[in-house]
């Protein structure tokens, strides 16, 4: 950093990946600039596109030594998300055809079986 640059500008400066970079970290900062480009990241969430950065290379250099990275490849997905939430809003159940809806809420239901005193379905129909 120089002198003459703002530190908190400095502070979550996100550098592109060198190109001999993992693919992980590629894929994670393409992910990042595409959050950028669409939904934004407020100033208080730019430390978390550092930190998905950083998960990124641990993950590429602890499989490189053999260890387990499924906590941190979690805590990725996680991150990432915090990033860039879900709209649950735009899941909106009720634009569905009514056919549709019903299909799924019939899949959706426990399955009901016949009782002792029920008739036995005919499959002669």
């Amino acid at each position: 950093m120089n002198d003459n640059e703002d530190p908190t500008q400095a502070l979550f400066e996100l550098e592109k990946p060198e190109e001999r970079a993992s693919s992980i970290e590629k894929s994670v900062y393409a992910s990042i600039e595409a959050i950028r480009a669409t939904a934004g990241i407020p100033a208080s969430k730019e430390f978390l596109a550092q930190t998905a950065m950083e998960l990124a290379r641990s993950i590429y250099k602890g499989n490189l030594k053999g260890r387990a990275v499924a906590q941190e490849s979690a805590q990725l997905v996680a991150t990432l998300e915090l990033l860039e939430p879900v709209d649950d809003a735009a899941d909106d159940t009720n634009s569905l055809p009514d056919d549709v809806r019903k299909l799924f809420d019939a899949f959706a239901a426990s399955p009901a079986l016949p009782g002792p005193s029920a008739p036995a379905p005919s499959h002669a129909a």
